[in-house]
């Protein structure tokens, strides 16, 4: 029997269905959704060589993902609504990690290269994409999002001038730093609001 490499990144239970996210590979990984254990992928270009999905939300009848696909060259970060994909970085490399949908509007984090090539948090609402705040020419990115009450809160971390990794999250785009130990390097994967 051959072993091909997968991953589960993110699961979602909508009160019917238990939904999980991540890729599967033969050759390429291919980002995929397994619905009660039923193996799917994700549609992505002719063109792509690898895909990945890293998170999943099912609310209101709708399941919403969040990931990338390449061509080798170029990663594009995309989110899937009900398996149609959005690309959300057409021409600049980009992975989303994580995506919300609050009334209607999709909310994406993830990174996307800024001006000098280097990858910086990133969040977009709907189509719109706009850079969060850190240390200008020092990696960044986000990993969760959720809104709650109009406000988006999104967890991530930036490089410091030190190179040393900062976690933090964002409130609607203002940046608070979380303390680490002895100011070692740390990293945010999730956020939730109550």
């Amino acid at each position: 029997m051959a072993e091909y490499p997968l991953r589960a990144a993110a699961i979602s239970f909508d009160g019917t269905s238990v939904r999980v996210v991540g890729f599967h590979a033969a050759s390429d990984e291919k980002a995929c959704v397994w619905t009660d254990g039923v193996l799917a992928d994700l549609p992505v270009p002719v063109s792509a060589t690898k895909s990945k999905a890293y998170s999943i939300q099912a609310v209101g009848g709708h399941v919403y993902i969040a990931g990338y696909h390449t061509n080798g060259s170029l990663k594009t970060s995309c989110i899937w609504v009900d398996g149609t994909r959005t690309d959300l970085s057409a021409g600049t490399d980009g992975s989303a990690a994580a995506v919300f949908n609050s009334s209607g509007t999709n909310y994406s984090v993830g990174f996307l290269k800024d001006a000098d090539s280097i990858p910086s948090a990133s969040l977009w609402t709907g189509a719109s994409q706009e850079f969060l705040p850190a240390v200008s020419g020092k990696l960044s990115g986000a990993s969760g999002v959720t809104v709650f009450d109009g406000s988006s809160y999104v967890s991530g971390f930036y490089g410091n001038a030190s190179d040393v990794a900062v976690p933090c999250y964002w409130v609607d785009g203002t940046k608070k730093d979380l303390p680490t130990n002895a100011g070692l390097a740390g990293f945010t994967t999730a956020i939730a609001v109550r």
